[in-house]
């Protein structure tokens, strides 16, 4: 392994951030296992689509998934009737990147902190 190209599906869009992320890791990826990736972009149901068809994939290491928490963490808080269980039919490999998330709002509202935007939404 691996003996022919590997697909890197990214169950988002084009220019997405989970996209541009994952052709980052491909080129690298694949000059060190001297093989093609292809990213593969499986866009739909946010992210749930391309991740369902990693998780029903032949477990033979040619099709990887490169993704977000959404549809690993999130989806299956939110729904008992998912295409796929990310605990038993996927396995972790490796955290490529972090991402913060920020709440910004107009200063003209006053909110300098976290407690001001609550009292301000209240």
């Amino acid at each position: 392994w691996p003996a022919r190209p590997i697909t890197l599906v990214v169950p988002f869009p084009p220019g997405s951030s989970p996209d541009i992320i994952g052709r980052l890791v491909a080129e690298p990826l694949a000059a060190a296992l001297g093989q093609p990736v292809v990213v593969d972009n499986k866009p739909g149901a946010g992210g749930n689509l391309g991740t369902g068809m990693v998780a029903k994939a032949e477990p033979d290491g040619y099709t990887l998934l490169f993704t977000i928490q959404g549809p690993l963490v999130t989806a299956p808080l939110l729904s008992k009737a998912l295409p796929y269980d990310p605990a038993r039919e996927l396995a972790p490999v490796t955290l490529v990147a972090t991402s913060p998330n920020l709440l910004v709002v107009d200063p003209k509202l006053g909110a300098d902190t976290l407690a001001d935007f609550v009292r301000a939404a209240k």
